[in-house]
């Protein structure tokens, strides 16, 4: 298994003592920046009594030397004092955060120098570290060429850890159906859900005989060995969804070239002949108006597609005939509606409402009944 899930990592950062910073690598666009947030809200979980974390994120990428601390003369002493600029000291210094450094192996060697001396010694310039501070860092495998590299001195300062390439179904489920992304960019991580979650160095390892081969192993993902443009990571894949929403507006032939400088050609014609077929599906005021006979799609890549359509569609006014409509469907259709929508269940208030106005629904609990199946109860 290579790596930590997100879940994993989060959990190992919380625990671990204040005084340990983490170096968090891995593959491209797979959401290492997005531990922040859940990091902040797990650590003032953990500690209710204490004072509240507060975020401090540093883009590594574009931080420059002088960004942090300037040398400046004192006239009193008569030496060059390295300057605290005061918005890192007030950060650092004075209050209790997260320091999140992203994409800190690409930053300039002092102040590659200078983060060792943070973490490691719990001062910036003269200024201490507040005590309750704790720092994490991010960046690319080395191996993906991006020159993402610490001295080895450097790195010896913190505990580096992989972090994990989500499949697709698990991105599906835990980002994508939450923030309801494009149906069809969310039947594409379904169907290539493993291919997605692969690394690079997984398929390489395999000792293909030529790059060739390799490319017909995984045609989607980042890999070095095979230069492209552009490829597919689920940073790029939400990217793709904005696009696929103002298809209307712009037209096939402009989506697909945004599609092409998105995610690439071979999942570009993936997604487009999930289009041809997509096009037979009934639209959502036809599924409204007349849950009763508007079309239902045969089993397959078109009923996965208009699953998610309907979980996009759903809302307090039209749950009736959505689920109306959904009866219709094939019965692992319905499984699939359900339980993607009790994952967003937790976060949304508006489905927390649709979920407890279908409870009172008739049809909802005798199909709960029959199919053994209810909501959790558990809430956050």
């Amino acid at each position: 298994d290579i790596g930590l899930t997100h879940d994993e990592a989060i959990r190992n950062i919380a625990h671990a003592d204040v005084h340990t910073a983490f170096f968090i690598e891995g593959d491209t666009g797979i959401g290492k920046s997005s531990i922040l947030i859940p990091l902040i809200d797990y650590l003032n979980n953990l500690y209710p009594d204490d004072i509240p974390y507060e975020s401090f994120f540093i883009d590594g990428l574009a931080s420059q030397d002088g960004d942090w601390i300037i040398p400046t003369l004192s006239k009193q002493e008569g030496i060059i004092e390295q300057q605290i600029l005061q918005h890192m000291k007030e950060n650092l210094c004075d209050k209790k955060s997260v320091c999140f450094i992203d994409e800190a192996s690409k930053m300039p060697r002092g102040l590659k120098k200078l983060t060792g001396t943070m973490v490691r010694e719990r001062r910036i310039g003269k200024y201490p570290i507040h005590e309750g501070t704790r720092f994490v860092l991010t960046g690319n495998l080395v191996e993906e060429g991006f020159n993402d590299a610490f001295d080895p001195t450097q790195g010896n300062r913190w505990t580096t850890f992989r972090l994990k390439k989500p499949t697709g179904e698990e991105w599906v489920e835990n980002y994508a159906s939450p923030r309801k992304l494009n149906p069809l960019i969310q039947w594409f991580a379904l169907e290539k859900s493993a291919q997605l979650g692969e690394s690079f160095t997984e398929v390489n390892a395999r000792k293909y005989k030529s790059n060739e081969d390799i490319n017909v192993a995984n045609p989607f993902i980042f890999n070095p060995l095979v230069p492209k443009k552009s490829f597919v990571t689920f940073r790029s894949l939400e990217i793709a969804s904005g696009h696929l929403d103002r298809m209307d507006l712009l037209g096939k032939k402009t989506t697909y070239h945004n599609l092409l400088g998105s995610i690439g050609a071979p999942a570009t014609q993936e997604v487009f002949r999930a289009i041809t077929m997509g096009d037979k599906l009934p639209h959502a005021d036809e599924v409204i108006n007349n849950p009763d006979t508007a079309k239902v799609p045969e089993r397959g890549a078109c009923s996965t597609i208009m699953v998610h359509k309907l979980l996009n569609m759903v809302s307090i006014k039209n749950y009736k005939a959505v689920w109306t409509y959904l009866l219709r469907m094939e019965i692992d259709c319905q499984f699939m509606f359900l339980e993607l929508l009790k994952k967003r269940r937790t976060n949304e208030n508006d489905v927390l409402k649709i979920t407890e106005a279908l409870a009172r629904l008739g049809e909802f609990t005798k199909w709960c009944s029959t199919n053994s199946w209810g909501f959790s109860e558990d809430k956050k």
